[in-house]
């Protein structure tokens, strides 16, 4: 109880420093100041917040000089300038799409340049890399072509110098190794005047390299070998002739004709003949007989050499 009143006079304090404060006469005029202190802590909540919402509107003006500003203005403009504002509003959001599709349309042709900007730096970098492996290529082919003249130079000088001796013998050779079906052999120009390598018969016509057959075809190379041999010793050392079944495309009369001209070489080198065919054994004594040649045999096969 005793605490009970001392809070109570406390409060009796504190209620008659707000009567005195109030300037009112006794505690019970309190209550409707009291109920207006309210309301206006509700008013200034209020009023705190409109300006708070005015603020956000007012683009960088103070609140009170924005509240000034409108009430200075002139209420019965208000339709006519909003409307006016919204043609506004309308004409910039026009010219707001049109900018907008010409910032598309841009991005598009830039995006095109781009791409084209790429493909010129890739189509530039392969023309370097051409231009690159053509100037090598041109340097490679000057070289070859310089070589191919000078080839061409000596090829031309060595046919000036030798074809004559040595289709003459060849051609020699050939008649006799064909029995006399050729009479020899001759030079002649074809296509893009080339010269060709010809054989000719006893009545003077001529059968080209492919029309010849098989088997005159190789007689005819015998004899070009064997021509280029004997010329090549009548300036050089002598180097051993190496014949792996040579005459496996000629029939007896032929390889009995061809192995005369193979003594009369032999006589000057060695000359070694390679054959699987017994036959050619026999044909081979019947040619040079049995001191002529001498023959080894490798388990199944046989070879002659003469020298």
């Amino acid at each position: 109880m005793a605490e009970a009143q001392a809070r109570l006079g406390a409060a009796e304090q504190a209620q008659a420093e707000l009567v005195r404060v109030a300037a009112v006469e006794t505690a019970d005029a309190l209550d409707p100041l009291l109920v207006q202190l309210e309301r206006r802590a509700v008013i200034r909540t209020e009023i705190d917040q409109l300006r708070r919402t005015l603020g956000s509107h007012v683009r960088g003006q103070g609140v009170d000089d924005f509240v000034a500003k409108v009430r200075a203005e002139d209420p019965a403009t208000f339709h006519e300038r909003k409307a006016q504002a919204a043609r506004k509003k309308q004409e910039l959001g026009d010219a707001l799409e049109t900018v907008r599709q010409t910032v598309f349309q841009l991005g598009a042709a830039k995006r095109e340049l781009e791409k084209a900007g790429d493909q010129a730096a890739d189509l530039r970098q392969q023309a370097e890399l051409q231009a690159a492996a053509l100037a090598k290529d041109a340097s490679r082919f000057l070289r070859l072509r310089l070589a191919t003249q000078l080839v061409e130079q000596q090829i031309e000088r060595f046919r000036e110098e030798n074809q004559g001796p040595l289709l003459s013998r060849a051609g020699a050779i050939f008649s006799a190794i064909t029995g006399g079906a050729f009479a020899g052999l001759a030079p002649e120009f074809g296509a893009n005047d080339t010269p060709v390598l010809v054989g000719r018969r006893p009545d003077q016509t001529t059968v080209t390299v492919g029309g010849l057959s098989d088997g005159s075809r190789d007689q005819l190379y015998l004899a070009l070998r064997l021509a280029a041999l004997e010329r090549f010793l009548e300036e050089h050392e002598p180097m051993p002739l190496i014949l792996d079944d040579l005459l496996i495309t000629f029939d007896n009369d032929r390889a009995k004709a061809i192995l005369p001209q193979l003594g009369e070489l032999g006589k000057r080198t060695q000359i070694l003949l390679f054959t699987h065919h017994e036959h050619l054994v026999d044909l081979c004594q019947k040619a040079f007989g049995e001191g002529g040649f001498h023959l080894h045999r490798l388990g199944t096969s046989a070879g002659a050499s003469n020298g």
